[in-house]
């Protein structure tokens, strides 16, 4: 015996959820198996001429929300959830964040480690600097698990060769060390 819609002026076999086809595709549009669009010969409810979410006003799409607000409440039940769209992990573990860029745009992938950094010493980093984690957990981008690591070398092994890169070093890194040394 073929079980009937759950609405009861209907007569019709079921096809999914307790409803026949007709009021199943209702509830999937209106969120009732009741509701049905005016402009289609019915009743059409007022209040989803536009999105039902406060201070929304797009068009209504189905079920009260707007194409946006209803694909959030499709992937995660929840109209005004929003998903961080601009963090991602790299294959090695590394944290990355879009940083936006001054135009507008949605600008270009950054790791945090570095960000950190050079919010902590209020430059950016030079090509031979490089952040590295002190316990070893790549996402783990607290200021006190990072240290900042050189990597420049100085270009021979002479004794004024190692001093001028003793200098390069006080220059970037400590010049108030430097205030009486001629450079």
């Amino acid at each position: 015996m073929p079980m009937i819609c759950k609405i009861k002026s209907c007569s019709t076999e079921i096809r999914a959820k307790g409803y026949c086809s007709k009021h199943l595709r209702r509830y999937n549009k209106y969120g009732s198996a009741l509701k049905y669009n005016k402009k289609r010969g019915g009743g059409h409810n007022k209040k989803f001429d536009i999105c039902q979410i406060q201070d929304c006003g797009k068009k209504h799409q189905s079920r009260g929300f707007c194409q946006m607000h209803l694909r959030r409440f499709s992937l995660y039940n929840d109209p005004n959830k929003i998903m961080n769209t601009g963090v991602k992990s790299d294959k090695y573990g590394y944290v990355q964040i879009r940083v936006v860029s001054g135009n507008g745009s949605k600008g270009k992938y950054k790791y945090e480690h570095r960000i950190v950094m050079e919010q902590m010493i209020g430059r950016e980093l030079l090509q031979s600097e490089s952040v590295h984690h002190k316990n070893g957990v790549r996402n783990d981008n607290r200021i006190q698990n990072l240290e900042l690591w050189s990597k420049a070398q100085p270009a021979g092994q002479r004794v004024e060769d190692k001093v001028e890169y003793a200098l390069e070093i006080l220059r970037v890194y400590a010049p108030k060390y430097l205030l009486g040394v001629s450079a």
